[in-house]
C-alpha cells in the first residue's frame, strides 16, 4: 500500500493545504504518541491491535461444518455488521447470491439483518427457508435492541421450522454477556469476541472472521495482510509511517484550516461497504463532546462516503466548487481483476469511437486521475491510498492501517477513542421508552416537543 498525499500540501492546493513546517511541528507530539501507544498495547490496553495474531482454528471448524446450510444469515448492527458486510462486498463475487451453488463453491447465499425494520424482516423471512439457514448472531453485549429484536423473532420461528433449532445458531459475543449465559442453556455454539475490543475494532476477531470464513474469504491471508501493515505503522518517524501521517494531515485540515468533513472515495464498487465501515469507525471514535481531562470541545470531523466514478454525476461538484470544508481521500486499485476490453464498433461518431482500443480498467483509472487533477486545479485538498489490488491480504492491510489513523487521531485530538457516550444514550433511552426492567419509564411531552425519563416505579 502507499499514500500520495503531496496535494495536501500548500505547494498544490495552495493556500488551502498544509504547510510542511506544521508537519514538521507535530513530530514530537507523533512520537510521544508513539510511545505511549505501544505503552499500552503492551499492557493489554489496545487489544485490538493484537487480533491478527490470534489462532484462527477454531473459526475455520465451525466454518467448514457450516458448509451444507443454503442461507448464511448475519444478525448484528455497526461494529457487528459493517465488517463482515464490507468484507464480503470486497472480497466476494458481486452477484454472489445470484451464482449457482457449484459456482460459488458451494457456499451459502449471505443475507443481513442490521436493523429493525419490520418490512426488511418479512421480506427476508419470504426469500429464504429457516430450516436451511444457518444464522450467526453478532452483538458484544447481547443487549443492542435492533438485532436481539431480529434475534427473539428469528428464534421463535426457527423453532417452529425444525427441532434440531439449536444446530442452526451460532451466537458471537462476549465471553460474560448474557448471550453466553443463553447459548449455554440452549446449546447454541458460541465464538468469543475479547472483552478488551470493542464492536468497530472487531473485525479481525470471530465477528468479522466467522462469517468470513463462512462466504470462503481467506481469513490467514486477510490477517497476513493486517500483521504486515502492523509492522510498518510501528515505525515512530510520521514521514514513515503512512498511518500517522495521514491521521497528522487530517488532524491539521480539521483544527487549522476548518475541513471539518472526511471523504474516502474509493474508485471501485466492491468497496463501496469499507467506506460504511470507515464511517463508523471514524464518526463513533472521533465524535466526541469530552476530552480525557473533561473539557467540553464538541470535536470531530464528519465522515462521507463518495464511490467513483459513480459520485463524480452527483457530489463531485460540490467538491470542485462548494466550501472548502472538505478533505478528500482517494482509494486506487492497480491492477483490478477484470480486463474488459472496450470495442470501436460505431465508426464516424467521435463521442464513442475513442474507446476502442482501451479498456474498462484504463477508463475508470482515468477518471480517478482527471478528478484528482480537477480538484487541485480548484485548491482542493486530497490524497490517495494505492492498494496494489482487491484481495484479502491487501484488504486486511487497508483495515488495520484505518484503525491505527482512527487511534491516532483520537490521541491528537486528545479524546477517548474506544468509547461512544453518544451511542449509549440512545440505548439507554430506548430501553426505557420499551418498558425493560431496570430502566426509568418514559413519557412524551408532546406540547413541549421532548421526552423526559422520569424515576423507574420499579
Amino acid at each position: 500500500m502507499k499514500l500520495y498525499y503531496g496535494n495536501m500540501l500548500e505547494s498544490r492546493a495552495g493556500v488551502n493545504g498544509i504547510a510542511i513546517r506544521d508537519i514538521e511541528a507535530l513530530e514530537g507530539r507523533i512520537r510521544e504518541i508513539d510511545a505511549r501507544l505501544k505503552r499500552d498495547r503492551a499492557e493489554g490496553r489496545l487489544q485490538f491491535m493484537d487480533l491478527p495474531y490470534e489462532p484462527v482454528n477454531k473459526i475455520v471448524n465451525i466454518a467448514n461444518e457450516a458448509q451444507g446450510c443454503e442461507n448464511f444469515l448475519l444478525i448484528g448492527i455497526g461494529g457487528s455488521s459493517w465488517g463482515s458486510i464490507a468484507l464480503h462486498t470486497a472480497l466476494s463475487h458481486p452477484y454472489h447470491n445470484l451464482l449457482h451453488e457449484d459456482e460459488r463453491g458451494r457456499r451459502p447465499r449471505f443475507f443481513v439483518l442490521d436493523n429493525c425494520d419490520p418490512d426488511e424482516f418479512a421480506g427476508l423471512m419470504d426469500t429464504i427457508e429457516l430450516d436451511k439457514t444457518l444464522i450467526n448472531v453478532v452483538s458484544k453485549s447481547g443487549a443492542t435492541p435492533e438485532p436481539m429484536a431480529n434475534f427473539v423473532k428469528c428464534y421463535e420461528l426457527m423453532k417452529r421450522a425444525t427441532r434440531g433449532y439449536a444446530e442452526h445458531f451460532v451466537i458471537t459475543t462476549d465471553e460474560d454477556g448474557i448471550l453466553m449465559r443463553l447459548a449455554a442453556e440452549e446449546g447454541f455454539t458460541c465464538l468469543t469476541i475479547p472483552r478488551g475490543v470493542g464492536g468497530r475494532f472487531s473485525v479481525f476477531s470471530p465477528a468479522g472472521l466467522f462469517p468470513a470464513a463462512v462466504l470462503g474469504i481467506d481469513i490467514e491471508k486477510l490477517l497476513n495482510g493486517a500483521k504486515y501493515m502492523d509492522s510498518i505503522c510501528k515505525n515512530p518517524d510520521i514521514w514513515q509511517n503512512p498511518a500517522y501521517m495521514f491521521a497528522a494531515l487530517e488532524y491539521l485540515a480539521m483544527t487549522g484550516k476548518g475541513y471539518n468533513i472526511s471523504v474516502l472515495m474509493p474508485y471501485s464498487r466492491r468497496l463501496r461497504h469499507l467506506v460504511n465501515w470507515y464511517m463508523q469507525l471514524w464518526a463513533e471514535s472521533l465524535g466526541k463532546e469530552k476530552t480525557r481531562d473533561n473539557k467540553t470541545v464538541n470535536t470531530g470531523s464528519t465522515p462521507l462516503k463518495s464511490i467513483g466514478a459513480t459520485d463524480q454525476h452527483s457530489l463531485l461538484q460540490l467538491f470542485n466548487e462548494g466550501p472548502f470544508d472538505k478533505t478528500i481521500t482517494f482509494i486506487r486499485v492497480v491492477n483490478y481483476d477484470n480486463k474488459v476490453e472496450l470495442p470501436a464498433v460505431f465508426h464516424g461518431y467521435n463521442e464513442l469511437d475513442y474507446f476502442g482500443g482501451h479498456t474498462m480498467e484504463e477508463l475508470i483509472k482515468t477518471e480517478q486521475f482527471a478528478t484528482q487533477l480537477a480538484l487541485t486545479t480548484h485548491g482542493r485538498p486530497n490524497k490517495t491510498v494505492e492498494i496494489p489490488e482487491i484481495d484479502a491480504f491487501s484488504i486486511g492491510g487497508l483495515m488495520y492501517f484505518f484503525e491505527v489513523v482512527v487511534t491516532v487521531m483520537g490521541e491528537l485530538l486528545n479524546v477517548n477513542a474506544f468509547d461512544q457516550p453518544g451511542v449509549e444514550e440512545g440505548k439507554m433511552l430506548t430501553y426505557a421508552l420499551m418498558g425493560r426492567s431496570g430502566y426509568a419509564r418514559g413519557e412524551i411531552m408532546r406540547d413541549e416537543g421532548e421526552f423526559i425519563i422520569g424515576e423507574d416505579d420499579g
